[in-house]
């Protein structure tokens, strides 16, 4: 949806979010209905919840050392040449 604003390889992670927020959304408006709370509290409720999740997956995508840290403890120092 909006990949042409990133990288070429951050692109698969707006589209992994955009699928994602579907069951959420779906989810939330049958936990409206089930707990007979207003739908608009419910997403009020769940806002920085979601702003958490999001936070993280940015972390996640855009600081390195977060996923390719734990290859350069256990030894494989040269991983971003993609050699072991």
């Amino acid at each position: 949806m909006f990949g042409y604003l990133l990288p070429s390889t951050r692109t698969p992670v707006v589209g992994i979010a955009v699928m994602a927020l579907i069951p959420i959304g779906m989810n939330l408006f049958l936990a409206s209905s089930r707990f007979d709370k207003p739908l608009l509290r419910v997403y009020r409720d769940t806002v920085p919840f979601l702003v958490i999740l999001a936070l993280g997956v940015l972390v996640i995508t855009y600081v390195p050392e977060m996923s390719l840290g734990v290859l350069k403890l256990v030894g494989k120092t040269d991983v971003a040449a993609g050699t072991p």
